[in-house]
């Protein structure tokens, strides 16, 4: 059975190797003649350029040599002029223009030019077979041919485009009936394929090369099958032990759920029974202080439900990801507006020292529940007269904003702060007035930090204060 599997994924290796070997060579030559096309078309419209400028120009005067005669298909009564000096001079038109730069391809790259046509003046423009099916398939929409061809026991590569009629192009060739928009002729560029056999052997042979090896080193991998299951079996063993850590955080969860929900609601209902049976016995300021205790455990009891409702969601990926434009000094001062209750109660003062022009790219009730958190938890370990501030600083390299929330509360031991950092929820301390959490803040915290690809850290030392810092997206553009 094993043999039998092995010998079927063999198989079935060779035949994906041998298919892509072979879709590799149609894309090799395919891709070759693209190369050659472009380089064509490339080499005609430089001709078609060169053209268009010698039309615009009205033609241009050379001096008469053996090389450069008069043209004597061109019917111009200015066609050859003396110069002051006595020398002659000859117009070179367009077409012979293009006679004389496809004389130079033809000696000093090996390309051939030819300007064509069904109706030419100069007989040595007759089409050949080649062209003349070119031309005609013109005449019925086309608008570029191109082949490997042979020509002379030797493969060769035709590309040929139309030549339309322009206004420079009637001086000569009106009396022939033409109107501007009508097709005149083409103009063919041939090459030689040597260039191109050779880039296709040796592509060919480097990738023949490459799949020879992908075939060795796919055979050898089958030998240490073995070897791969065991590391799947670790992978397993991993994925394992992240579940099991997965259900430690939910008992976890519930142990504080069960322990932080029932706490503040016993103590409502206790106050709820003694109003109930001794209510018509007080006096309005033991109402009122009883009332005041039924809306703090109120309180908590709310927050804690908001809060497992806001880790739930951020586990099950429900929650809703909105990053904006924010001013980031606009809204520390709307978290710390939400806190000054409490940082009057303690007489602790919160200093915004974040600049105005400061903008973050961020989920706005995400970043305003990782500001009230932590603010929050600096007041809760801040005794009375302490201060906290908040701050920022640019990171350019990689774009981010750091920030900070500092401040001259207990502060922490290390052991503290690896414990924080390192496990999602912790049973909550009492503040330094026996203030009570709900354990999870910092989790939300360091969830919502991850949403945005950013950073999360403590500093903090006991008895000199703490620093919670994290990073978020700096904007490029801020409002």
């Amino acid at each position: 059975m094993k043999k039998l599997n092995f010998t079927l994924l063999f198989l079935l290796g060779l035949i994906f190797i041998t298919g892509s070997f072979l879709v590799n060579l149609y894309f090799v030559f395919r891709y070759n003649e693209v190369i050659i096309k472009e380089a064509s078309r490339a080499f005609f419209q430089e001709i078609m350029i060169t053209r268009e400028w010698n039309a615009s120009m009205g033609g241009i005067y050379v001096p008469v040599t053996d090389h450069v005669t008069p043209n004597e298909y061109l019917d111009d009564p200015k066609r050859d002029i003396t110069a002051t000096d006595g020398l002659k001079l000859t117009k070179i038109n367009p077409a012979f223009m293009t006679r004389q730069m496809a004389e130079i391809a033809r000696i000093k790259d090996g390309v051939q030019y030819h300007i064509t046509s069904l109706n030419p003046i100069r007989p040595a423009n007759k089409p050949d077979p080649w062209e003349r099916n070119a031309l005609l398939s013109f005449e019925t929409g086309n608008r570029e041919c191109f082949e490997m061809v042979k020509q002379d026991s030797l493969k060769v590569f035709r590309y040929m485009a139309p030549v339309f009629v322009d206004r420079s192009c009637l001086n000569c060739h009106a009396k022939q009936g033409y109107k501007i928009g009508q097709i005149r002729g083409g103009i063919s560029v041939t090459m030689k394929s040597e260039g191109y056999f050779t880039a296709v052997h040796n592509q060919i042979l480097i990738i023949a090369i490459l799949f020879l090896f992908l075939l060795i080193a796919g055979s050898a991998a089958l030998l240490f099958f073995k070897n791969m299951m065991q590391k799947q079996f670790q992978v397993i063993i991993q994925q394992n032990e992240e579940l099991q850590k997965n259900i430690h955080t939910k008992d976890t969860l519930f142990s504080l759920v069960s322990h932080d929900l029932k706490s503040p609601l016993s103590g409502a209902l206790g106050l709820g029974e003694v109003i109930q049976t001794e209510g018509d016995s007080m006096s309005k300021e033991e109402l009122i202080n009883i009332s005041r205790m039924i809306l703090k455990s109120t309180r908590q009891t709310y927050q804690l439900s908001e809060q497992l409702v806001t880790w739930y969601s951020t586990q099950k990926g429900i929650g809703e990801f909105d990053p904006e434009t924010l001013v980031l000094k606009t809204l520390v001062e709307s978290c710390i507006e939400l806190l000054q209750v409490r940082s009057k109660e303690k007489e602790i003062s919160i200093q915004n020292l974040i600049p105005g022009d400061l903008a973050i790219e961020a989920d706005k009730n995400m970043t305003e529940a990782i500001l009230r958190n932590l603010i929050g938890n600096s007041l809760k370990f801040t005794p009375k007269g302490g201060h906290i501030s908040i701050s920022a600083r640019l990171s350019e390299e990689h774009e981010v904003l750091e920030i900070c929330v500092e401040d001259d509360g207990i502060g922490m031991p290390a052991k503290t702060v690896h414990a924080l950092m390192t496990f999602d929820f912790q049973t909550p301390a009492l503040g330094t007035e026996n203030e009570k959490g709900t354990g999870i803040g910092l989790t939300l915290c360091k969830e919502f930090i991850k949403r945005h690809h950013g950073t999360f850290r403590i500093e903090s030392d006991e008895g000199k204060g703490s620093k919670f810092i994290f990073t978020l997206p700096l904007t490029k553009k801020p409002r």
